[in-house]
């Protein structure tokens, strides 16, 4: 059967197909994609030869493809890797076309051979002994791969090769000057992240990553709904946050998140402040965790007039209103004043929010995230500004509460609302309302299990 065989039997609607056609089609649709990956690989390999993708115009072949079908660029720099890799080693090519071997495996087996460990068979010196265990390597690798091979067992054949040829020297996989990592700001907004570590730098980041990115099931048994992905992007945020908590980074990131409060000079006028004096600056900055700056601070980072109308960060970026809200929520705060045109007037002196004494007792009272079904343990939370600061609320206990880095996040950006009752001084969430009317206030998570002492 053809390749344009196989594509046609793969027409028609799955709900036609009885269960054993379908599982048939679906294994000849694999067979066809991982045939057509493996000719794009070769065929790729030729752009490369032939540079038809510069003479177009492209910085590479990587570039042209990426432009010309839903591949990243990040996915089309690895199939033109790769092809420039089969073109060294016409074997493992051979294995890739027949199907014997994916472009997975493949790419374990010419990162290998790209760089071979120190006690490897000099090419030149011992031309027979080379080949031989080339040859030999090749077949372990063979071995390994197939339907039934792994990405794990294809690394552990490499890592048993590189420590057979080991002469003591620095291995590829351990080279710190190899090590990458790059954060960039996209054009929405968020940040994107790329690296590449040494083998002891990743099992360390594995390890601080690994307990916290673990899946936290509900109380009732139910699943946690995050995929892996976003289970390490939260864990790698919490470790971040920890770190920043602890104060060990010297003085510019040594210290909790810290937010710059911008207020024009014109909003603080309206409101009878006078800048005049240093000491009014000052003591500007002293009230920064009170509610007599809370309004000045919400019109400068919502905006209004010709003002600053969004929240920024010192690293270029901007936050949304209700995002700097959360920040500002258990933060260090400067404010600092601005003119019409942004120039700086004045700046107060850093305030803590949250004192530390205060979020020991919250710990007490709270027991760890209070979201309704949470409960996550202290460590993991942050203290949370009933009312937000930034519009006004106090830093006083009966305007705080404990809340997970995931649940402060919902709360800001959702329609639950939390309040502190008069009558037990614990807080009580309210989930949005519904088409049948307003929902049921709900008790903290500590109230929702019965006491046992």
């Amino acid at each position: 059967m053809g390749l344009g065989d196989s594509i046609e039997t793969t027409r028609g609607e799955p709900w036609q197909l009885s269960d054993g056609e379908l599982l048939t089609r679906v294994i000849e649709v694999s067979r066809t994609i991982a045939e057509l990956q493996a000719r794009r690989v070769a065929m790729m390999g030729e752009v490369e030869v032939r540079r038809v993708a510069v003479e177009a115009g492209y910085r590479d072949g990587a570039a042209w493809l990426a432009a010309h079908t839903l591949l990243e660029i990040g996915e089309a720099r690895a199939i033109v890797g790769l092809a420039g890799s089969l073109l060294r080693e016409p074997e493992i090519a051979d294995a890739v076309a027949a199907g014997e071997v994916s472009a997975r495996h493949a790419a374990i087996m010419c990162s290998f051979f790209e760089n071979l460990p120190g006690g490897f068979p000099n090419a030149v010196d011992e031309p027979e002994a080379f080949a031989e265990a080339r040859r030999e390597c090749r077949e372990a690798f063979f071995l390994a791969s197939g339907i039934r091979g792994t990405v794990g067992g294809m690394r552990r054949v490499k890592d048993t090769l590189d420590a057979t040829f080991d002469t003591g020297e620095v291995r590829h996989s351990e080279r710190t000057d190899l090590n990458r990592f790059d954060l960039s700001r996209t054009l929405n907004g968020r940040y994107a992240l790329r690296g590449d570590l040494d083998a002891e730098s990743g099992e360390m980041l594995q390890a601080a990553l690994s307990k916290l990115s673990a899946p936290r099931p509900a109380d009732d048994g139910t699943r946690d709904p995050r995929p892996p992905s976003q289970r390490r992007a939260d864990a790698l945020t919490e470790v971040v946050r920890r770190f920043l908590g602890a104060g060990l980074t010297g003085d510019e990131a040594g210290e909790r998140p810290h937010l710059t409060v911008v207020i024009r000079e014109q909003d603080l006028r309206e409101q009878g402040v006078d800048l005049t004096s240093e000491g009014d600056a000052g003591g500007y900055g002293d009230r920064g965790g009170g509610a007599g700056s809370g309004g000045d601070a919400t019109r400068a980072a919502g905006g209004r007039d010709n003002g600053i109308r969004v929240p920024w960060t010192p690293w270029g970026g901007t936050l949304s209103i209700a995002a700097a809200r959360k920040t500002a929520c258990d933060s260090d705060v400067t404010p600092v004043v601005v003119d019409d045109v942004g120039v700086p007037l004045a700046m107060g002196r850093t305030t803590r929010l949250v004192t530390q004494s205060q979020r020991r007792a919250l710990r007490v009272r709270d027991r760890g995230c209070a979201f309704p079904g949470c409960g996550a343990p202290t460590g993991w939370t942050e203290a949370h500004h009933v009312v937000p600061w930034i519009d006004g609320g106090p830093t006083d206990l009966d305007n705080l509460v404990l809340l997970c880095t995931h649940h402060h996040r919902f709360v800001h950006h959702s329609g639950w609302t939390v309040d502190i009752h008069d009558d037990d001084k614990m807080p009580w969430f309210t989930p949005p309302p519904t088409p049948l009317g307003p929902s049921e206030p709900l008790p903290a998570h500590r109230n929702s299990i019965p006491l046992l002492a």
